[in-house]
């Protein structure tokens, strides 16, 4: 980056640190003057070169503004090369032409100073490499901001890089930001050093390309916060992945339109502070086109977070992947997911959630789930309730739903399913630990090589269902001393290899139920605690050994009726 000659380049610096660039230019025009400059441009100004098109350096404030729309080709390099020396300078280029770097970067910055870097592109930046592309370098300060209409390049449309500087990364995207290289991300976004670096802010239209969409990296000190207003369509990567360092802070992803991509949709992970929530008003789509390079990738919404951080929201309309939704709250907040339209897991789990030890409450509302494997599974380690409600139909190869209460967790599980179908069990709820169980069924549970409905808790069990079937259609059972059973049926309780239901409690026990019919018993009750025990039978009770089998245990000092 050395000063030009006048008598050679048409970008003639005066005196005043200016200098105006004119004509049709077949070859690199090199701008400098060992302070700040500011460079504008005549009507009809043009640079076509074999190697870079316009290149201005210098230890000051370096300005490229460009009101003419000029077209600007390095063919061999860069398009527009810009890099300042540090102390209180700045960078700005505003240019509404079209520039291409054949050779790496359509526009490319690197600054030092501390003033920052405002990029605003509104032509098409093409670059072999990268569109447009801001470093930031250690020590450098101020915002590095992009605004741009249409940018692709092979690596990125657009790539900021804070590499320990200590502002913003800001990028606008109003076009079409996109990838031309099967392993790039249309957009890129990086704080790089631990610590280093403000808030990472996104906005795009469109995100297209055979890469990915977007990837983001903050491990500086801010927020990150991403919002696509228009389609991510892309065919190699994720649509969009974002990860929070332990010094950050929010991690916040809006989706207004649909997702489609190669890898998983949209992939978050928040090792920072603070909360992480995902907003997603369109499809969720992974076509999974890639090697398994993990056993969460090619998913359509994964959620991770770390051990610091706070609440997870997932707010998604329609998601399907290798496997549907996956959330991982290993964080100290909640957890809570609510998806409109049908989540579908094509090669696993429709939707899987784990709380660690340390997290709060789950609360799931989901429209409709399918699985390959299983529909919704749920663990909870952490410190709170579970709350599910499911409004459509749940279709699983293997368990329809299954949540369990750990032996560490605290909290009620309340759950609110339609009709449930597992190739092996229908519906499993366990509650290890302090807390007490509730289910209202009012569809059909079906567990075809299983148990239609198996509920064990160490506190009270209540379940309201309609049409059960399995091998053994509902086995309920308890093991606390204050616990107990009260389970209504209005449909058929059928076990096509045992038991129509079998409970089993040390706690009080009411039965009210219409119809049950086994392979072995219709209805098996087993009491062996304190309290009353209480069963109605309203319809018929049908089984090859019987109809009806009560026993108590020694020791039980509770009555038992049946009616």
């Amino acid at each position: 980056m050395t000063g030009a000659s006048p008598a050679f380049a048409q970008c003639v610096v005066q005196p005043g640190g200016t200098a105006t660039c004119a004509g049709e230019n077949m070859t690199e025009q090199s701008v400098g003057n060992g302070g700040s400059i500011t460079v504008t441009t005549e009507p009809g100004f043009s640079i076509d070169s074999p190697g870079n098109g316009l290149v201005i350096s210098g230890p000051g404030s370096l300005t490229y503004d460009d009101a003419n729309a000029s077209t600007i080709i390095g063919r061999g390099r860069d398009g527009i090369a810009v890099g300042n020396g540090g102390g209180a300078s700045r960078i700005v280029i505003r240019t509404g032409g079209d520039i291409t770097g054949g050779g790496r970067a359509g526009i490319i910055t690197n600054n030092a100073g501390t003033g920052g870097v405002i990029v605003e592109a509104t032509g098409t930046v093409t670059g072999a490499t990268t569109g447009i592309t801001i470093v930031a370098l250690a020590g450098s300060g101020g915002d590095s901001e992009v605004i741009s209409n249409n940018a692709a390049g092979g690596t990125s449309g657009i790539g900021v890089e804070n590499r320990g500087g200590t502002g913003a990364i800001r990028i606008a995207s109003t076009g079409t930001a996109s990838a031309t290289g099967s392993e790039g991300f249309a957009i890129i976004g990086f704080h790089s050093v631990q610590g280093a670096g403000g808030d990472l802010v996104i906005e795009a239209n469109d995100l297209a390309g055979i890469g990915g969409g977007i990837n983001v990296s903050n491990l500086g000190a801010g927020s990150t916060m991403i919002t696509v207003n228009g389609a991510v369509d892309v065919a190699g990567r994720q649509g969009i992945s974002a990860g929070n360092g332990a010094t950050a802070k929010d991690l916040i992803v809006t989706a207004r339109g649909p997702v489609t991509s190669g890898a998983t949709a949209v992939s978050v992970s928040n090792q920072g502070s603070g909360r992480t929530i995902v907003t997603a008003e369109g499809q969720l789509l992974s076509n999974n086109v890639r090697s398994q390079e993990s056993d969460i990738s090619g998913n359509g919404l994964n959620i991770v977070t770390g051990g610091n951080a706070g609440d997870v929201v997932a707010n998604v309309a329609g998601v399907e992947g290798r496997a549907g939704i996956l959330i991982r709250n290993l964080g100290q907040g909640s957890a809570t997911l609510t998806a409109t339209g049908l989540v579908e897991g094509r090669e696993g789990r429709g939707v899987e959630i784990v709380s660690g030890s340390n997290a709060g409450a789950i609360s799931v509302d989901l429209a409709a789930v399918t699985g390959a494997t299983d529909g919704v599974i749920i663990t909870a380690q952490g410190n709170g309730p579970v709350d599910l409600s499911i409004a459509g139909p749940v279709v699983a190869a293997e368990t329809g739903v299954r949540v369990e209460l750990a032996s560490n967790g605290v909290g009620d599980v309340d759950v609110a399913v339609n009709e449930v179908t597992g190739g092996r069990n229908g519906v499993i709820l366990t509650a290890l630990g302090a807390g007490d169980i509730a289910l209202v069924a009012t569809g059909a549970l079906t567990g075809a090589d299983g148990t239609g409905l198996n509920i064990f808790g160490r506190g009270a069990i209540d379940a309201d269902v309609v049409d059960v079937t399995g091998i053994n259609g509902v086995i309920m059972s308890t093991s606390g001393s204050e616990s107990s059973i009260d389970f209504t049926s209005t449909g058929t309780l059928t076990g096509t290899g045992g038991d129509g239901l079998f409970v089993s409690s040390l706690g009080a026990i009411r039965i009210d139920a219409t119809n049950s019919t086994g392979v072995r018993n219709g209805l098996t009750m087993s009491f062996g605690g304190t309290g009353e025990a209480v069963l109605v039978s309203r319809g018929t009770a049908t089984g090859g050994a019987s109809g009806i089998r009560a026993t108590t245990a020694d020791g039980t000092t509770g009555g038992l009726s049946l009616d």
